[in-house]
């Protein structure tokens, strides 16, 4: 965790290391994000950084904790309500993600890159977190499938699988679709995901994956 010395630099400084942090490690892996080049961005002497963290481990795991939480505030928004369907469910869900990846994208990149890429994460956990969101999916597509949502026939590690690959990319697409750059979508404050382009785009990949796995709706 940083130390107090970090929390009680001004504001302006203490974003400027976070921001020239978050650029590096979305660029690279852990192995390749260099400190140095940390610290030249942000204007800083190494040492210094080392008065505010512990090592490049510290740096990197505080990038990650603000990545989950950030991801958290955005879920903790979507709206629930008794007897929705699962593909309901699945557009909300998905809508959150979304914005968060579109809003936050090097946020988003580190933590990929975390799960994904060389990380000083220990194995164990990795291999954790790599699979909590499949089997997450997984278990509501049983719930689903039980429920009559979801065609009988799909097997449930595959449909697993299929979401969270969507679920990865979704905020990438759609932000490419739109031809909106990620410094476009940050500085806007919020993305546009309720305006007619874009919501075409997102509801037509929902509909895509309810079309393929859904069953037949009752008019």
């Amino acid at each position: 965790m940083p130390s107090a010395t970090f929390f009680n630099l001004p504001d302006d400084k203490r974003q400027r290391i976070l921001d020239c942090a978050l650029e590096e490690f979305a660029r690279n892996d852990f192995d390749s994000a260099s400190i140095s080049q940390i610290v030249a961005q942000a204007g800083i002497a190494k040492g210094s950084l080392y008065q505010y963290f512990e090592d490049k481990t510290d740096l990197y795991r505080y990038l990650l904790e603000l990545a989950i939480q950030k991801k958290r505030e955005m879920m903790s928004a979507v709206p629930t309500a008794d007897g929705q369907t699962f593909f309901e469910m699945l557009r909300s869900m998905f809508g959150a993600l979304a914005q968060y990846e579109l809003l936050y994208p090097k946020l988003a990149r580190v933590g990929y890159r975390a799960v994904y890429g060389k990380s000083p994460l220990p194995e164990e956990m990795l291999r954790l977190a790599r699979r909590s969101t499949q089997d997450y999916f997984a278990l509501l597509i049983e719930q689903a499938r039980q429920r009559g949502e979801i065609r009988a026939d799909v097997d449930v590690a595959a449909g697993a699988y299929l979401f969270t690959a969507v679920l990865t990319q979704l905020g990438s697409y759609l932000a490419e679709r739109i031809g909106m750059s990620a410094d476009e979508i940050a500085a806007t404050g919020s993305y546009p995901l309720h305006e007619a382009q874009v919501q075409a785009q997102f509801n037509q990949m929902i509909d895509l994956l309810e079309s393929g796995l859904g069953t037949p709706r009752k008019d």
